[in-house]
């Protein structure tokens, strides 16, 4: 079995799993394919950390708007480091970021995608 990002395979066959969260401690699936303990945290970290490197890609002509994601991004990476999440800091935040991210959305679309990937993994964990 292999994990590239949110994919599983086991030969041809396989799970995609796009956004959300994996509510689950074990998962057969098919002939042979198991997903046992999948820490979705680490996407988490990971979108976190892809963000921040998109941040700090951005031209100096958009230092403001850089400041301003990233203290909604610093924010979050510091909230999902906590055993309970503050659920109402979370999402208001998270939406912060969205609203923060369009600023930048024409140059840097992946900025976007990542706040909005992180909008739906709380939505996901809230139910």
């Amino acid at each position: 079995m292999t994990k590239e990002k949110d994919i599983f395979t086991a030969g041809n066959r396989g799970i995609i799993q796009l956004g959300g969260l994996l509510k689950a401690t074990t998962i057969g699936v098919g002939e042979n394919v198991t997903i046992t303990n999948y820490d979705s945290h680490s996407s988490l970290k990971a979108a976190l950390e892809e963000m921040e490197a998109d941040i700090a890609a951005l031209p100096a002509s958009f230092d403001k708007q850089k400041a301003n994601i990233e203290t909604f991004r610093s924010a979050l990476e510091t909230e999902a480091k906590k055993d309970q999440i503050n659920r109402p800091f979370w999402s208001v935040t998270s939406q912060g970021l969205i609203e923060a991210a369009k600023s930048v959305a024409s140059i840097a679309p992946s900025i976007l995608t990542t706040a909005e990937r992180l909008a739906q993994w709380f939505a996901a964990i809230q139910q």
